[in-house]
C-alpha cells in the first residue's frame, strides 16, 4: 500500500484559542465549549485538533506547561446556516461552558 495525496474542498470548524496548560482548567473548558457548540451544529465531522507554541526565547519543553499557547479546531459536517452559531450559543450557555469563545471557520 502507498500513500496517496487527497485533496478535500473547504471544510468549517469550530475553534478556539487559549493559554495554559494542556489539561488545566482553561483547555479543559475551552474544549468543552466546542463539543457544546458543534454538537448544536449538527456534532463534530472529525476529530479534535490542537496546535501549540510558545512565545519564549527558551525551548518549547523548557516553558512552564501554564505560559503554553494553543488553538484547538473541531470539523464540523458541513458550513452552518447563517445565524445558527449565535443560536446554538444561546442554547448551551446555561451548561456552563464557554461557549461564547467558540468561532465557526471555513478554510
Amino acid at each position: 500500500m502507498s500513500p496517496e495525496l487527497v485533496t478535500r474542498g473547504p471544510v468549517t470548524c469550530v475553534n478556539v484559542s487559549g493559554m495554559g496548560e494542556p489539561g488545566g482548567a482553561e483547555h479543559l473548558a475551552a474544549i468543552r465549549a466546542l463539543y457544546a457548540v458543534a454538537a448544536g451544529m449538527g456534532g463534530p465531522a472529525g476529530p479534535l485538533e490542537g496546535l501549540w507554541w510558545v512565545e519564549d526565547e527558551r525551548p518549547a519543553l523548557e516553558v512552564p506547561r501554564g505560559l503554553w499557547r494553543w488553538h484547538l479546531l473541531l470539523p464540523l459536517a458541513g458550513e452552518p446556516q447563517p445565524g445558527l452559531l449565535e443560536r446554538v450559543r444561546e442554547r448551551a450557555r446555561p451548561s456552563g461552558a464557554a461557549v461564547d469563545r467558540g468561532r465557526a471557520a471555513t478554510g
